[in-house]
């Protein structure tokens, strides 16, 4: 004879109180994101490789369709225009789904990591204008000539952070890299 248990136990969260510590985060030229905190530097993102792949697939396909509809009979160019264009919007979404997607999953690694070596602050260097063009996440992948038609929004990216540090107790200081100040 056999006999089983079925044996239920709900185990309270462990509350972690937010530590005083202190992390640096910037965007990498090399990797998406770096954090330099307890005087070591942490990478996220990986290679960022995916990113710049991700990025030519959906501008290659976007250019294709937009030739394809530019040189479509002229029968048909007054007709169903807007269907004919939502493929291509479609395009432009995903760039943006893709974009949220990796802000918001970057972002739970990286307050997941400051909890876990007891950060309370974190400062986040925005690179200005001038300079976000040279980091890997709005430079990856970019074609010649169609250099502005995927950026990476650091605004977006700041606020997904910042809204994922203040559910877990966080506080989150946002300072603009200076123009004379050169980060890897």
């Amino acid at each position: 004879n056999r006999w089983y248990v079925c044996l239920c136990y709900n185990q309270p969260k462990p509350t972690t109180e937010p530590g005083d510590g202190t992390a640096v985060l910037s965007p990498g030229r090399r990797v998406p994101w770096r954090i330099r905190m307890k005087g070591k530097t942490w990478r996220f993102g990986g290679t960022g490789q995916f990113i710049a792949e991700r990025r030519r697939t959906l501008l290659k396909q976007r250019l294709g369709r937009q030739e394809n509809y530019r040189y479509a009979a002229r029968s048909t160019k007054g007709h169903g225009g807007k269907r004919a264009m939502q493929a291509l919007f479609a395009l432009s979404r995903g760039w943006k789904d893709f974009c949220r997607t990796m802000d918001q999953t970057l972002a739970a690694e990286i307050v997941k990591a400051c909890q876990d070596h007891g950060i309370g602050c974190l400062i986040v260097r925005k690179p200005n204008t001038a300079r976000s063009w040279s980091r890997l996440l709005a430079s990856a992948g970019r074609t010649e000539g169609y250099e502005k038609t995927s950026g990476w929004d650091w605004t977006r990216s700041v606020a997904v952070l910042n809204s994922t540090a203040e559910k877990q107790g966080m506080s989150v200081v946002v300072k603009p890299v200076a123009a004379n100040r050169v980060i890897e």
